[in-house]
């Protein structure tokens, strides 16, 4: 097994890719115009260890408020660097560049119209002059992100990409892929070579497919730009930390990957300090090994952590296993030792189900929920997963907002994706059901909506 190393890029005074150190990053989970609370936030996740922060901006009153939220971070002395999430508003982004070192634009809705799951049969020729306008339309923020020295994450999430490139090669891996080749394509024709690429998924398996694809197509192409690794919509809980863990440490055992952030419907602080225990049992310098880390297990696999804490063993054993349970070597698992908080059977059936081998109860994705999040998203959330964890078989989401939760959520079955505030619109599939449920009666509403239609068992 041999990796190249990814670019150097430059985010602030950070240096990620080529031998640098994994970086760590979460998310703000308050409305940027709120500042104080954003600052507050953003100085927990810097006290907590993150190297970088994000924030959503949304609307144009936003950007404002975010370069007061920057400018009272740099006068308390926190300097590490602020990233801003945009979806839709190219002149969102280009503002957003001039106060911040980094940000992240999604191809599947930045320049792109936002998919409505409708065919489009476009020629050869209304292709490329579709890729002809994107190209126009990225000139002005690479112009700014040069000459203020900006970072740009190009952020493509399954579930999120553009009925264009849905129509020619569907919500897949390759279809995730091909969408930021685009947009790399389109800043390397411009000579900037400043980006960080992200494949996001809520299923293990797309997002390990995604980037190990993207890796390739990079390679391929002559520079190997760094990637950040995360499962999106993993959830909360032991489960939502197996799935990150099993994702991230497949890819950083192959080589790939220089930035993390761990996805939970938590409190965000909890994103960094689990983190930090998952680059600490996998090493704070990435590898790149030319020979597997890890020896190659089959059929029913014994596993005992070192570690008696529970977050310590979920990545030690996630780390260990994750090459053979991704390419499912492994058809049965035993977890042995005495992990505080954990049974031992819950957890092995947790990891098995997060790899997709073996289903033995619903399976839930919640986005951790960001400044776009207008309801009580965690709580709601929990309350879900109490009330429907015995529907094996079922997928059901709980999303924060409409930005990309009902594309994101797109191969669950059922689930509820925030709207007005403190309100929520009912899902079966893509199909929205019941809208305008105040989130106090989003559990029974969405219970109404399984029964009704067949997938309802008592516990």
């Amino acid at each position: 097994m041999e990796t190249n190393f990814a670019k150097e890029v430059k985010i602030g005074d950070l240096r990620i890719g080529s031998q640098h150190r994994i970086a760590i990053q979460s998310m703000t989970n308050v409305p940027v115009g709120d500042i104080q609370a954003s600052v507050n936030q953003c100085k927990q996740l810097f006290d907590a260890g993150a190297d970088l922060v994000r924030l959503s901006v949304p609307r144009m009153p936003d950007i404002e408020s975010l370069h007061e939220v920057k400018k009272i971070l740099v006068t308390d002395g926190y300097t590490k660097p602020l990233v801003a999430d945009v979806h839709f508003s190219s002149q969102i982004a280009e503002e957003c560049a001039r106060i911040v070192e980094k940000v992240r634009i999604n191809p599947g809705n930045y320049i792109d119209k936002r998919a409505n799951f409708k065919e489009l049969n476009l020629s050869e020729f209304e292709y490329n002059l579709e890729l002809e306008k994107m190209h126009d339309r990225l000139l002005p923020l690479i112009k700014v992100c040069n000459e203020y020295g900006t970072a740009i994450r190009i952020g493509a999430n399954h579930g999120s990409l553009s009925d264009r490139i849905l129509s020619r090669y569907g919500n897949t891996a390759k279809g995730m892929v091909e969408a930021a080749m685009e947009f790399i394509s389109i800043f390397e024709a411009e000579n900037f070579h400043n980006l960080v690429i992200s494949m996001k998924a809520s299923n293990v398996k797309v997002m390990t497919e995604s980037c190990e694809l993207l890796n390739r197509r990079m390679a391929e192409n002559g520079n190997i730009y760094p990637q950040h690794l995360g499962v999106t919509e993993a959830g909360s809980g032991n489960d939502a930390r197996i799935k990150s863990c099993l994702g991230i440490a497949y890819l950083l055992n192959k080589g790939i990957g220089d930035t993390i952030r761990v996805s939970l419907t938590e409190n965000p602080v909890n994103e960094i300090t689990f983190a930090q225990k998952f680059v600490a049992e996998i090493g704070e310098k990435k590898a790149y090994p030319t020979t597997p880390p890890y020896p190659e297990l089959t059929g029913t696999v014994d596993y005992t952590p070192k570690s008696q804490d529970a977050e310590s063993a979920i990545a030690e054993t996630c780390i260990a296993l994750s090459n053979n349970l991704i390419d499912k070597k492994i058809n049965n698992l035993n977890i042995n030792g005495n992990i505080l908080g954990i049974d031992n059977r819950d957890f092995a059936a947790d990891i098995m189900q997060a790899a997709g081998i073996c289903i033995s109860k619903a399976e839930f994705i919640s986005c951790p929920g960001c400044g776009r999040t207008n309801y009580d998203l965690e709580r709601i959330s929990e309350a879900v997963k109490r009330e429907f964890a015995h529907l094996k078989g079922l997928k059901i989401a709980t999303m924060g907002c409409v930005v990309n939760g009902p594309g994101e959520m797109a191969d669950a079955d059922y689930g509820c994706v925030g709207s007005t505030k403190d309100h929520v619109i009912i899902y079966k599939g893509q199909t929205p059901v019941i809208r305008d449920v105040h989130q106090d009666n989003a559990v029974e509403m969405l219970k109404k909506v399984i029964a009704d239609n067949g997938d309802w068992k008592e516990k």
